[in-house]
């Protein structure tokens, strides 16, 4: 890793590194997508749909949202149609495949559709979908702020490739983690660059040890 960019955002990252150091690729990450005014997903800019970056089911049409209020029904029969019932999505963006499943919950299962309270989980300043015309939908910024949920169901699109990761490296001298610095930082004013350090908390360690994995020496993960 070794970028340069003269951008607003890596310009504050740059001034966090030379300020308190070298960060986690994790920290580094959650400001490249989540900064309030220029990470990737709050800045503004379009990154969904045709005029965006990438499509999603939802932009494709509504068969996926479609079966995906088929499953939801279905669990909630076997649950024994209880009277509540809390549907969360975590990380949904827009709020298309929200929408597209009490669309379709509202079409095929009304009694479902009557009863279930509609929950997004959002980090985005941009809450473009309230609800339908007779079904509020409650936004958070976090899972923990829904508090307790007696009976439901959380699932999530596309999720975990929008998750700040840790990277580590094989080493001689066991598992070491990589880091994010400023190519000449003592001085100099360069792009980014990897550093190594010892892991910045034991859980990497004990994740690879749980899996029985031990990374080969400069082999990244």
């Amino acid at each position: 890793m070794s970028e340069t960019d003269d951008g607003p955002l890596a310009r504050i990252i740059s001034a966090l590194i030379k300020e308190k150091g070298a960060t986690t690729f994790a920290d580094f990450m959650e400001q490249a997508l989540y900064h309030p005014d220029f990470g990737y997903y709050r800045a503004g800019r379009k990154v969904w749909g045709e005029a965006g970056d990438y499509v999603t089911n939802a932009d494709a049409g509504p068969v996926f949202t479609k079966l995906v209020a088929k499953q939801v029904f279905e669990m909630w029969t076997v649950l024994s149609c209880p009277a509540d019932f809390t549907l969360v999505e975590a990380g949904g963006g827009r709020g298309l495949i929200l929408k597209g499943i009490l669309v379709s919950l509202k079409e095929f299962y009304p009694a479902l559709y009557d009863v279930v309270r509609a929950v997004m989980v959002e980090r985005s300043d941009r809450h473009s979908f309230s609800g339908l015309d007779d079904k509020q939908v409650h936004w958070y910024n976090d899972l923990k702020s829904v508090g307790t949920i007696n009976c439901g169901v959380i699932f999530t699109n596309e999720l975990l490739d929008a998750l700040p990761f840790h990277r580590v490296v094989g080493d001689s001298g066991g598992l070491k983690e990589l880091y994010v610095g400023i190519v000449g930082s003592h001085g100099g004013s360069g792009g980014f660059t990897d550093i190594i350090v010892e892991p910045s908390t034991t859980a990497l360690n004990d994740y690879f040890t749980s899996l029985d994995i031990e990374l080969a020496e400069a082999q990244v993960g």
